[in-house]
């Protein structure tokens, strides 16, 4: 059986297939215009509705969708059902005006973005896919169950692939770090043989590979300007809910969900 990391791989060596959605021709253009200056393999569908749309998903695997969800049929973008979809993992860009609020629809997108474009905008959203799309080794430390499960679901929130390696202590941890194919380290508050920011600490003085991400209750400012000192990758409030959790991992590792620049490129 291939496995989701292999899928992906094969996925990646043939040519990205792009979708625009919009019923305006000049968005479309300026979308296509702006995906081939950036990725001159691309092979770009349009769609002007929402059943166009709906097909164009439906019928072979596509990358990177740019969709309006005010199309008719698409119900603000809830018509395009993520586990329907989900299996061919394409990353979708919502775009909407200032007055539309798509970023409430972001449960059925990756990223919005506001009309009208700058066309930074569409180079933030094909940088965004570019890292969500590879395939990512993460170690995640941790002594409570309880936050193991919060944690892991957290990251298996966002469709990103990556792979997990659970371990209860800071020793363990730090061992998984020294591996060149780690590219993230969670750590957890509760670890009783090492603090979490000592982990931090080594793994920078060392240069180890890894980014750290440490996480806990609510951090103090104090905390949050020496994670900020060691390079570290963030913090992520184990209080929180998956959804969130994995929304400040995407933050982490360096993807936004809503761009809002000023200026006109469309």
């Amino acid at each position: 059986m291939v496995s989701p990391w292999e899928r992906e791989l094969s996925a990646q060596r043939e040519r990205p297939a792009f979708l625009v959605a919009d019923a305006a021709r000049n968005t479309r253009d300026f979308l296509r215009d702006s995906i081939s200056s950036l990725q001159d393999d691309a092979e770009v569908t349009e769609a002007e509705t929402g059943e166009e749309v709906l097909n164009a998903l439906a019928a072979r695997r596509i990358d990177l969708a740019f969709v309006d969800p005010s199309l008719p049929g698409l119900d603000n973008g809830k018509a395009i059902n993520r586990d329907r979809f989900f299996h061919q993992r394409c990353y979708l860009v919502l775009l909407g005006t200032k007055n539309s609020h798509i970023a409430e629809n972001l449960d059925v997108a990756d990223l919005s973005i506001t009309k009208p474009f700058h066309r930074r905008s569409i180079g933030i959203a094909m940088h965004n896919w570019e890292v969500w799309r590879q395939p990512m080794q993460m170690v995640v430390a941790a002594r409570s169950p309880a936050v193991m499960d919060l944690l892991r679901e957290g990251i298996r929130s966002q469709g990103l692939l990556i792979v997990v390696h659970e371990v209860r202590d800071a020793a363990s941890a730090l061992l998984a770090a020294r591996r060149q194919d780690v590219d993230f380290l969670i750590v957890h508050e509760d670890l009783k043989d090492m603090a979490a920011l000592e982990v931090l600490e080594i793994i920078q003085r060392q240069n180890l590979k890894p980014k750290v991400i440490l996480t806990g209750r609510a951090p103090t400012k104090a905390l949050l300007q020496q994670i900020k000192r060691l390079n570290g990758a963030g913090f992520l409030p184990s209080t929180l809910t998956p959804d969130k959790i994995g929304k400040g991992l995407l933050k982490a590792i360096g993807i936004t969900d809503v761009v809002n620049l000023t200026g006109k490129d469309s």
